[in-house]
């Protein structure tokens, strides 16, 4: 049900989903679904939880498994794209929430955001020439991430994901190592692809 919810919000708009097209993407009876979830919006939650976790699971196991911090951020890149090419529902439902009135998606979406950011924050901390930015600058950068990237699953161009990681990297990379050093590592990244 909770991939059925998202490819709803996928095909229709995350305002426009009913249980109806819950239960027939997912072939289950009302009863079943109102078995496990109270609402709509509770079974909502329950997808972008789901969604949320992979991602944040897969991106830290990428960031964890390269050499170095800069690296890490390219491996997180790449498995984002990933993700977002396999589960392109899933993806664009973690893209979708941050316009919907609905407190516990609000705060999912928040914590999604600030688990991220965290990931490029403790990077910026352990380099050794690491700029004065702002505080928010993860938070920037994350959320700019994230809108690049849905709103290629939200025109369903999913053919252009692999080829913006390039650009993302660079862009994600730039305020700490600055142009020329994400330059030089994006094109070290790219030639080992």
């Amino acid at each position: 049900m909770l991939e059925a919810l998202a490819r709803a919000v996928s095909e229709r708009g995350i305002s426009n989903v009913s249980v109806s097209d819950v239960l027939a993407r997912a072939g289950v009876s009302r009863a079943t679904f109102y078995e496990n979830f109270d609402d709509l919006q509770g079974c909502l939650v329950a997808s972008y939880r789901a969604a949320s976790e992979q991602l944040i699971g897969g991106i830290s196991e990428a960031c964890g498994s390269a050499s170095d911090w800069p690296r890490g951020v390219v491996a997180a890149i790449d498995f984002s794209l990933d993700f977002s090419r396999r589960f392109p529902a899933q993806a664009q439902l973690l893209s979708m929430t941050n316009n919907v009135c609905d407190p516990r998606l609000e705060r999912d979406s928040r914590l999604v955001a600030d688990r991220l950011a965290g990931l490029l924050r403790a990077g910026r901390e352990r380099l050794d020439s690491a700029p004065v930015l702002p505080d928010f600058t993860e938070q920037s950068l994350i959320g700019g991430t994230i809108g690049v990237i849905g709103a290629r699953l939200a025109c369903g161009q999913l053919d252009q994901l692999a080829g913006l990681k390039p650009e993302l990297a660079h862009f994600l990379l730039a305020p700490y190592l600055g142009q020329r050093g994400a330059a030089r590592l994006v094109e070290a990244c790219s030639a080992t692809d």
